[in-house]
C-alpha cells in the first residue's frame, strides 16, 4: 500500500517528464533536424563523404548565424500561454490595415491560467534539460568553421588572396607591369611611362565605363557609388599587383 501511495504521489512528476520528453521531442524535429538536413537520418557512406562533410560544415555556418534568433525563441516559449489568455476575441491580427489589436483587459486572472503556466514552464525547463544533455551527434555545432564559409570567401576576394586574384587577374595585370619593368629604360623610359597607363587603366575602368553611360545614368547615385567604390578597391590591388611583379 506504501508502494502504491508513494507512485500515486510521483505521478505528477512521471507525467511531467513525459510531456516534457514530447516538448523535447518537437523541438529536436521541428527546430534542430531542418537545420542539420536531417543529419541523423543521413546513410554512413554519405556522413563520410566529403560532400557530405561540405554540406554538414555549411549547416554548421548557418546554425552560427540563426544561434541569437534560437535563444530569442527559447526564451519565448514558456511564456506562450500569455498571449493565448490575454487573446483578443477576434484574434491579434486584423483590421484595414493589418494591425496587431491589443489585448483584451482581464481584471482579475483566473487560477487555471496559473495552473496550466507552472505546468507549462516545467514541461520546457525539463525539455531544455534534455536538450543539454541529448548525445552529441554533431548534427548541430554552431560554429564559423570550414574558415568561416562564406565570410571567408568574400574575404579572401576582398584581400586578394582568392584563386581569382592568384590565378587570373595577378598574372594578366603582372605581365603588364613586369613587360613594363623589363623596357624600363627603353627609349629612355618607355617601361616607367605605360605603366603609368597600364595600372591607372585597371584601376579607373569602372570610372570609363560609366563615362561611356553618362547620358542615361548620369543622375543615378547609386551607380555611381557603386563605380567609385570599385575604383578604389582596384587601386588597392593595383599598388599591391606593381609592387609584387615590377622586377
Amino acid at each position: 500500500e506504501k508502494y502504491v501511495a508513494v507512485m500515486m504521489l510521483l505521478l505528477p512528476c512521471v507525467l511531467l517528464n513525459e510531456l516534457a520528453t514530447l516538448v523535447f521531442l518537437v523541438l529536436v524535429l521541428v527546430v534542430f533536424t531542418p537545420l542539420s538536413l536531417g543529419y541523423a537520418l543521413w546513410p554512413l557512406s554519405w556522413k563520410e563523404s566529403g560532400v557530405g562533410k561540405a554540406v554538414l560544415n555549411a549547416c554548421h555556418n548557418v546554425q552560427a548565424y540563426v544561434s541569437p534568433l534560437l535563444l530569442v525563441l527559447f526564451l519565448l516559449v514558456p511564456g506562450i500561454p500569455l498571449p493565448l489568455w490575454w487573446r483578443p476575441s477576434e484574434g491579434w491580427l486584423g483590421g484595414q490595415p493589418m494591425r496587431i489589436r491589443s489585448p483584451v483587459h482581464v481584471s482579475e486572472v483566473h487560477w487555471t491560467f496559473w495552473v496550466v503556466q507552472f505546468v507549462w514552464l516545467w514541461m520546457c525547463l525539463g525539455a531544455y534539460q534534455m536538450l543539454s544533455r541529448a548525445p552529441k551527434t554533431g548534427s548541430f555545432k554552431p560554429s564559423c568553421g570550414y574558415s568561416l564559409g562564406l565570410l571567408r570567401v568574400v574575404g579572401r576576394l576582398i584581400s586578394g588572396k582568392s584563386a581569382l586574384w592568384k590565378r587570373v587577374i595577378d598574372p594578366v595585370v603582372g605581365a603588364g607591369v613586369h613587360w613594363c619593368y623589363v623596357h624600363r629604360r627603353t627609349c629612355g623610359c618607355a617601361g616607367e611611362l605605360l605603366v603609368g597607363i597600364w595600372l591607372p587603366l585597371f584601376s579607373f575602368w569602372p570610372l570609363i565605363f560609366l563615362l561611356f553611360l553618362a547620358g542615361s545614368v548620369s543622375e543615378d547615385v547609386a551607380l555611381c557609388t557603386v563605380a567609385v567604390s570599385l575604383t578604389m578597391f582596384n587601386l588597392f590591388h593595383a599598388v599591391r599587383i606593381g609592387r609584387a611583379f615590377w622586377k
